[in-house]
């Protein structure tokens, strides 16, 4: 049904046409909205015939002016407008600008019900049900075809494009952009680059709506980048409560119609589906590699004929330093324990999938795999390289990395980086027990990246000293005064530590503790008489820092 068919209805005999016979009575209809809500323009879709008392723009031309520009762009069939309530009559102005956008505006009598209108054009287009119909299926069947036959996601952006007759991108929920279709060089412009990979900018899109990655229904944004404005529709991929991404059509050669849209919601489930699917062929990929590594890291594979049978591609004229990537979520008040353990399983798969398309994308030598809120890899070096040289390099790379992986979450997530020795291929069980030793040490508010020469004393401590050893060390200097605390609730195992960290200098101690210097002149004293030792004794003070140091590490446990 067009505009003039439904004009012809005995329900719209007393309907005055504004904009006169030549203007677009030809669009088609194919539903219809009411509109009293200034934020429900999101909700709009091609085709639809708009019934509204104008009350969200009655007051101003320029309200008027941006909301008819904007069904313009939306190919809205046409606007009726109940007078009597909100405007009085229609203003010339708003007949004169609907004219010139070639849009069909229609005045309501007062006395018409909104929902007569809206059961009478929804009963009148259920005839044509049958071929929209027809069309969906259609257009299911091809899509869903491209699925089993593991078509692509550039398979369907392209056979999207070639529907919708204009350019189409697919992106992440994070926006990085997975499939371009009918982009040329101009609209490239548009897109943000980082090395190889496209990002859509996002952030010059003009007002995206709140919870962007919750919206589950199309809507449009106009793009402001390098000069050009776009108008763009938007489809989130929103899937089973977890949103994939989202479809862009750039609206460069023509609006969009009802078809359009059973074309986007299709292609949304194919492209959930392709993600899904790869998200399952990773986790399958990654549990290889868990596997492997395993076997890698505990010693157990001691020549090159027994890697090679695991069939993992590693270089093995390079010499390899264990990362481990440990990523610190914050707990989000509204979520369950279950919910918050979800969202952290699917932000791991999300990163993991990053991790190795920019492993790919810059030619790494290097293979990773995921292990609950880690991901754990090995980086090749050339060997006989020396170790400042591969040490800067890894900062370098691992540098990059961190940064990209910052960019590919929502949320603001607290990563921290390992890195062992580096070793040759069979010999790297000792570069990630280096790295695992490191994690004990290294808080987890420390960000950034750590290597080994930062920590090699605690790692060599925690290697040759087991756990019941360093708590007798502890004991054997500390315990007369840890009881004396406790006897006379006192802290002066505290004043303890910060003296002997503070190179045994009274006046920056006292500041750090925000007491008299003769205060903490009379606290030492006390201790060396409590402990019978002299702490200006270079051994003693050697073996108090480390009896602390065990002390405060087995606290932490």
């Amino acid at each position: 049904m067009n505009v003039a068919e439904f004009l012809k209805l005995p329900m719209a005999h007393n309907f005055k046409v504004l904009t006169g016979d030549d203007v677009g009575l030809d669009r088609i209809i194919t539903g219809a909205n009411i509109l009293d809500n200034p934020k429900a323009d999101d909700w709009l879709t091609a085709g639809e015939l708009i019934i509204t008392t104008g009350y969200f723009f009655y007051e101003s031309y320029a309200q008027q002016k941006r909301y008819f520009q904007h069904f313009q762009e939306l190919n809205i069939a046409a606007v009726c407008i109940k007078t009597g309530q909100f405007f009085t009559e229609i203003p010339n102005e708003l007949i004169k600008l609907s004219r010139q956008l070639g849009l069909p505006l229609i005045e309501i009598p007062y006395g018409v019900a909104f929902s007569k209108v809206l059961k009478t054009v929804m009963n009148q287009l259920s005839s044509d049900l049958a071929s929209e119909q027809q069309f969906t299926l259609d257009i299911y069947s091809q899509f869903f075809e491209s699925s089993l036959n593991n078509g692509g996601i550039d398979y369907i952006a392209k056979k999207l494009k070639t529907i919708v007759e204009n350019p189409v991108l697919v992106t992440t929920s994070n926006w990085e952009v997975l499939s371009l279709a009918g982009f040329e060089n101009e609209f490239r412009q548009t897109l943000n680059k980082q090395g190889k990979e496209y990002h859509f900018p996002k952030q010059s899109l003009q007002n995206l709506p709140k919870n962007v990655e919750q919206v589950q229904h199309p809507f449009y944004r106009k793009l402001y980048k390098n000069e050009q404005e776009v108008l763009c529709c938007i489809m989130p991929i929103f899937f089973n409560q977890i949103n994939y991404g989202y479809i862009i059509v750039y609206l460069k050669n023509r609006s969009l119609v009802n078809t359009d849209y059973i074309a986007l919601e299709s292609c949304t489930m194919s492209i959930a589906l392709e993600v899904a699917h790869q998200t399952e062929k990773e986790r399958v990929n990654n549990q290889v590699y868990r596997d492997f590594f395993a076997h890698l890291f505990a010693g157990k594979i001691t020549n090159v004929e027994t890697l090679r049978t695991f069939n993992i591609d590693i270089n093995v004229e390079l010499d390899y330093s264990v990362y481990i990537i440990s990523v610190y979520f914050p707990k989000i008040s509204n979520k369950t324990l279950f919910e918050q353990r979800k969202y952290e399983e699917q932000a791991m798969q999300m990163l993991l999938s990053a991790l190795h398309r920019y492993i790919q994308n810059n030619f790494l030598d290097s293979n990773v795999f995921k292990q609950g809120n880690q991901l754990i890899g090995l980086l090749g070096n050339a060997k006989e390289t020396k170790q400042a040289a591969v040490q800067a390099e890894q900062n370098k790379i691992l540098n990059r990395l961190l940064k990209y992986l910052k960019q590919q979450i929502n949320r603001t997530l607290h990563f921290s980086i390992v890195v062992g020795s580096s070793q040759p291929i069979l010999s790297v069980a000792k570069s990630y027990s280096e790295a695992t030793n490191m994690l004990n040490t290294v808080a987890a508010t420390q960000s950034g990246i750590h290597f080994l020469n930062e920590f090699y004393l605690d790692t060599f401590l925690s290697e040759q000293i087991s756990t019941q050893a360093a708590a007798e060390f502890s004991a054997h200097y500390l315990h007369k005064l840890i009881a004396y605390d406790q006897k006379n609730h006192l802290n002066l195992l505290q004043t303890l530590a910060s003296y002997l960290a503070n190179q045994q200098n009274i006046a920056a101690t006292a500041r750090k503790l925000y007491i008299h210097r003769n205060t903490l002149i009379y606290r030492i004293e006390r201790i060396e008489d409590i402990l019978a030792i002299d702490i200006t004794e270079l051994n003693i003070a050697l073996s108090l820092q480390l009896a602390l140091k065990f002390y405060q590490e087995n606290e932490l446990e």
